[in-house]
């Protein structure tokens, strides 16, 4: 296991096949892998984040600073933001997958390839979904702001739990 941290400087490394958890206040993060099964747990308080070619199982928070996730495959991911975009690019879901990410202010993109076989829940106080699948979202207020949209894809075994307070929200499977 390897396990960093940093106060005002960048922290680089690769991944084989161990997990990782590293925290930074003030700067950039980027770990790059070799598609091994490593978990991570990553806290950034004001930094971008890039993970290329990481493990299936994540926990990423950042307080300031965006996210660039690329990962082979993807089993479980929890994702926190305050102030970042985030952008996650999975080339294969497992069965079971299970993602949790929440935005107060930033948009938050997913690109999930591969079969979906997941229930989705997501909402949005002030900002827009974008899904290229599954239905439209909805207001869920007459007179404010709110969209939501909830749907199953396949047998709908996995769970994708999605909520942004400010900002957009994109799904889409290409």
């Amino acid at each position: 296991m390897q396990r960093l941290q940093a106060v005002s400087g960048m922290i680089q490394t690769q991944l084989y096949n161990e997990d990782l958890e590293l925290k930074n206040v003030s700067g950039e993060i980027s770990v790059r892998g070799q598609g091994g099964k490593g978990a991570l747990r990553i806290s950034s308080v004001s930094g971008d984040v890039r993970l290329d070619n990481v493990g299936a199982e994540m926990d990423v928070t950042t307080v300031t600073g965006d996210m660039d996730v690329r990962v082979p495959e993807l089993s479980r991911a929890r994702i926190r933001t305050t102030n970042g975009d985030l952008e996650l690019r999975a080339a294969k879901l497992t069965d079971d997958l299970r993602i949790d990410a929440e935005s107060i202010n930033g948009n938050l993109r997913f690109r999930l390839r591969g079969s979906l076989d997941a229930e989705f829940d997501i909402e949005t106080f002030n900002g827009a979904i974008d899904n290229c699948f599954g239905p439209k979202a909805h207001r869920t207020r007459e007179y404010g702001p709110g969209n939501a949209v909830h749907f199953k894809e396949g047998n709908g075994d996995g769970r994708v739990r999605i909520k942004a307070l400010n900002g957009t929200v994109e799904v889409c499977n290409r």
